[in-house]
């Protein structure tokens, strides 16, 4: 309903709310999978122009224990997981003071080939509730005695490697490698809005945010719990509602999240006539070693075609992403 004002610019996002003496965030972000950091010298960036307050796990609050603790500990457990945040009086000075955090960081081993894991790969319990493999008829007979076949396999793209900056750019280049360095090697979908969060306190135990979210209710009692207060006492608000395919946040207040990897086998048995008789769909996602959720991706041929088919899904671990993944490329295998 709100597409016609999205496309001529009528519609307002969370970055339009007006509100008064806002305090603007830059996060850096980690450029290792996992390990732990050694070193973290923030002092230029809190005494730069406009600077409020640098974070980091050293003087963060304490937060409730979650599947995803964020600047908790000097541990790295993601790609592109926050290390830092710096807030300033404008967004244009966070961004140059973030730029000037230096970070030296003890490597561990990451899981990062999805092709490696697929070896150790499993069912998973169940998908969103619903049972991991479903059968109904013989499939192979009916795709053998199919007019037409297409048997294929689909990949989501991999990741694209980013080129680092060096101490030879000199230091007029600092924002330009911290904008590039920090950045988390993902692929992501082009959202029509810009990452924006907005959280007011208005209270000890009063939160107020303005966030593009499909889950209200969901986002409210996961910062509730986090943070230690009554759910009642979290407030959000969603400006519009998003479209499915979107490089944002996901609904449980994820930092960050990114295209999980994936392979779908598909192979399909049709009539003459273009109907469907067999379906065969076998797909493969990693998920993280915190917070199994695997993607859903066999559901539409599930729910949509009574022809003989045969789907299973399998999940490996693995610890390059945070929480829930951007959806729409999963469904559409």
């Amino acid at each position: 309903m709100d597409g016609p004002a999205k496309v001529t610019g009528a519609a307002r996002f969370v970055g339009d709310q007006a509100i008064p003496d806002l305090a603007h965030a830059a996060v850096v972000y980690s450029t290792i999978a996992k390990g732990r950091i050694a070193r973290l010298d923030a002092l230029d960036a809190a005494t730069a122009p406009g600077v409020v307050v640098v974070m980091t796990h050293s003087n963060a609050p304490r937060m409730a224990a979650s599947s995803l603790p964020v600047m908790q500990s000097d541990h790295v457990s993601w790609n592109g997981e926050p290390v830092a945040v710096v807030v300033a009086e404008t967004q244009a000075q966070a961004d140059a003071a973030a730029a000037l955090i230096r970070i030296e960081y003890a490597p561990a081993q990451a899981a990062t080939s999805f092709d490696a894991h697929k070896a150790a790969a499993h069912p998973p319990a169940d998908i969103a509730g619903e049972p991991t493999e479903v059968s109904v008829g013989d499939p192979e007979a009916a795709l053998a005695a199919s007019e037409f076949h297409v048997d294929a396999t689909y990949r989501t793209p991999r990741y694209a490697l980013l080129r680092a900056g060096t101490a030879a750019d000199g230091p007029e280049h600092a924002l330009a490698r911290h904008l590039e360095l920090h950045r988390p090697l993902r692929h992501n979908q082009n959202a029509i809005e810009l990452h924006t969060t907005i959280a007011t306190w208005t209270g000890d135990d009063q939160l107020d945010l303005h966030d593009s979210t499909q889950s209200l209710s969901l986002t409210r009692t996961t910062l509730a719990k986090v943070f230690g207060i009554e759910p009642a006492g979290v407030c959000v608000r969603a400006c519009g509602v998003r479209q499915p395919g979107r490089s944002r946040r996901e609904d449980r207040g994820a930092p960050h999240h990114a295209l999980a990897p994936e392979a779908a086998a598909v192979a399909l048995g049709a009539q003459g006539i273009g109907m469907l008789r067999a379906i065969i769909h076998t797909g493969s996602t990693a998920v993280v070693t915190h917070d199994a959720f695997p993607e859903q991706f066999s559901f539409p041929a599930r729910h949509l075609y009574s022809a003989v088919r045969r789907e299973r899904v399998i999940v490996g671990k693995r610890c390059v992403n945070p929480t829930w993944r951007v959806r729409a490329a999963g469904v559409s295998l």
